[in-house]
């Protein structure tokens, strides 16, 4: 167990995106196949390689680490509520999981809220005004570009009314002119006009 973790932490600390990727992808696999069974110091190994992993900006993949944090706080919250040497504490896991819930990525922000949501169930750790300081902005901001949208919209349909406005008066315009033409010829038969329209 101990040299998989460290292939896969050396992989996580690569400079290649695809390496890092895989490396998480290896991770969260072994998280997910020893959750029920982690228990220090294998937790706290896991578990620190996982929020090392988290370390840094966003990249593909990197949301493979955080469904491997909540999967592993989940199954193994008990175990992590024991201090253990080398095993990072709850607190410690919330406060890392709650920063990557502020990275600007919307992918990834919603995979790191999806992970806080299941630490924060399993451990019963109450960060309410946390999880608003970063909700509250984020629904502002959807709010916004829902209203934003709206007036797209109308802008969109008062353009519509006006095309059609347009095309309506131009049809009045012709049926004016068609009117006028027979008119006069109904009144000087002898008067020719070219085709009007």
């Amino acid at each position: 167990m101990t040299e998989l973790i460290d292939i896969t932490q050396k992989a996580l600390q690569s400079q290649s995106w695809k390496m890092k990727a895989q490396g998480a992808a290896a991770m969260a696999s072994i998280a997910k196949q020893q959750t029920g069974s982690l228990v220090a110091p294998h937790l706290g190994m896991v578990l620190s390689a996982l929020l090392q992993g988290l370390v840094g900006r966003t990249w593909t993949g990197k949301e493979e680490l955080l469904n491997a944090i909540g999967s592993v706080v989940s199954k193994c919250s008990g175990e992590l509520q024991k201090s253990s040497p080398g095993q990072p504490s709850v607190p410690e896991v919330t406060d890392l999981v709650l920063k990557e819930c502020r990275k600007d990525n919307l992918v990834y922000k919603m995979a790191a809220l999806g992970c806080a949501a299941d630490v924060l169930q399993a451990t019963q750790e109450d960060r309410f005004s946390d999880m608003a300081d970063i909700l509250i902005p984020l629904i502002k901001k959807v709010r916004q570009r829902e209203r934003e949208r709206e007036r797209e919209r109308q802008t969109v349909r008062a353009t519509d009314r006006e095309r059609e406005g347009d095309r309506q008066k131009e049809r009045r315009t012709v049926c004016v002119f068609l009117l006028l033409h027979h008119s006069i010829l109904l009144i000087d038969p002898e008067c020719v006009m070219s085709d009007p329209v």
